[in-house]
């Protein structure tokens, strides 16, 4: 009897488990957008969405059907996963359609059923592919590891549908929120300039959208705007809106940084985006080879007027190199290279999410970003990166009172925001960005002309920075005496 008990205590413990209707033991209902709920004036911290050993690099997430499709390369190549009741479902993540081709920009279709991807498997190239998840055929593919083995991976073989043809390039398929139709990116080779059109899935009639450059289109929740990157001005490609009823174009954001990978956050009111901003090699110039961040920009349709474009907020600091944002309830989706590192000492990226307002708190007044970003000067367990963002946050806040008049700019005097970007531009110096302290410091004497202390201590940070350059001093080594 006493060695039946133990089979006994199990049959009963599995016969009380709560079973779903595939039959899968579930973890207790936790939404994402609980999860992502602001910590008050703390910094926020994210929330892990894969934790692929090779990695995940960019992904969608629908709300409804908490489903999460990321692309990874856990089987060798670059394939479409599919990760039900995320993230806190128990249900191991599954290839969808796997292929030896390379697969990228996945992106759920309005009811959770779809999934658009962009695929090599038939033309080098790139065409534009739709799965159908809900017919999808179950099975297990076994990979070959490098170190001798086997490894078991489960996969769903969806239905597939072709898009697009051999006949150009398409690359960075988005949904009509009707999901009746679908934007992209076209040209006729890889080398030639991008323009973005629509395909109705019905007729399969396409039509051009854009006119001077286009790629990686996002359509509004409410199907009126198109979000979109290019560098249709002469500068570095920026963030466009393109209002669809009259394919009326404005700029949301303006150079010399590099803003690319915008997406719409679910209620519409603004739009994430990436942005390489950083002269990481000290050649003078901003390209990809910095570390990026994720930003955002409020919209609304004032910028069609001809308005000034919106201040942009920082959102995650640049020591992660985070990018590619996508929405999900409460916040935004990211991948980013946090977390733990592999044998090699590298970090794997992932896919992590953040509130609305990234890692940083938010607050309703100008001085409580201000008093924010002091306290976190003061923290000598800060580090540098944090107190960069505390920074940056306390200046877009008084930049944003300006523009909109969301936040109340409750400061003694507009001169005493010059303060954040003094801090800005000693930070920047300290972390050895030479070019990034000298414009920090520049926009601080057009900006703040009447904040004469700060003004004069910008000043002499400039002449500082300028007898480092001639004596032939590395970035942030500073003078003796």
């Amino acid at each position: 009897m006493i060695e039946r008990k133990p089979a006994l205590v199990i049959t009963i413990a599995l016969a009380l488990l709560p079973v779903g209707c595939a039959g899968v033991w579930r973890a207790p209902e936790r939404s994402l957008a609980r999860m992502l709920r602001p910590q008050g004036a703390c910094w926020n911290a994210p929330v892990r969405m894969t934790a692929r050993a090779a990695g995940a690099f960019e992904g969608d997430f629908h709300a409804a059907r908490r489903r999460l499709v990321f692309v990874s390369s856990e089987a060798g190549s670059a394939d479409l996963w599919l990760h039900q009741d995320a993230p806190m479902g128990l249900e191991l993540p599954r290839m969808v359609a796997p292929h030896s081709a390379r697969e990228r920009h996945p992106r759920l279709g309005p009811a959770g059923r779809r999934v658009l991807f962009v695929s090599s498997r038939e033309d080098t190239a790139g065409d534009i592919w739709m799965a159908e998840l809900s017919r999808g055929v179950p099975g297990t593919a076994l990979h070959l590891l490098s170190g001798g083995g086997i490894l078991p991976l489960p996969y769903s073989r969806a239905e597939l549908r072709r898009l697009t043809g051999p006949e150009a390039a398409d690359d960075q398929p988005c949904w009509h929120p009707d999901g009746k139709g679908i934007f992209f990116a076209s040209a006729p080779s890889l080398r030639d300039r991008y323009e973005i059109y629509r395909l109705d899935l019905r007729s399969g009639e396409r039509t051009r959208v854009t006119s001077g450059g286009g790629q990686m289109p996002d359509c509004s929740p409410d199907g009126r705007c198109l979000a979109f990157a290019s560098a249709r001005d002469g500068e570095s490609p920026g963030i466009y809106v393109l209002r669809l009823a009259d394919r009326e174009v404005a700029r949301l954001t303006a150079g010399p940084p590099i803003d690319v990978f915008p997406c719409w956050s679910a209620d519409g009111q603004r739009v994430y985006f990436t942005r390489y901003a950083l002269d990481a090699d000290g050649d003078g110039r901003v390209d990809r080879n910095g570390p990026p961040s994720v930003f955002c920009v409020t919209f609304t349709e004032d910028v069609f007027a001809g308005g000034e474009a919106p201040p942009a907020r920082q959102l995650t600091s640049w020591a992660h190199g985070d990018m590619r944002p996508r929405p999900v309830p409460g916040g935004f989706m990211f991948s980013s290279g946090r977390g733990p590192v592999d044998a090699a000492g590298a970090a794997r990226e992932n896919l992590w999410a953040l509130p609305a307002g990234g890692e940083a708190p938010d607050f309703r007044r100008v001085s409580e970003y201000v008093h924010f970003a002091r306290r976190e000067q003061q923290n000598p367990e800060s580090d540098p990166w944090r107190r960069l963002l505390a920074w940056q946050n306390a200046l877009w806040a008084a930049r944003e009172s300006a523009y909109s008049g969301r936040l109340d700019f409750d400061l003694p005097d507009r001169s005493d925001a010059a303060e954040a970007a003094l801090r800005l531009g000693e930070l920047w110096a300290e972390l050895g960005f030479r070019k990034e302290a000298r414009s920090a410091l520049d926009d601080l004497l057009e900006a703040f002309p009447g904040s004469e202390l700060s003004c004069g201590l910008a000043r002499l940070r400039l002449l500082a920075l300028r007898r480092q350059e001639l004596r032939g001093l590395p970035p942030g080594k500073q003078e003796a005496g």
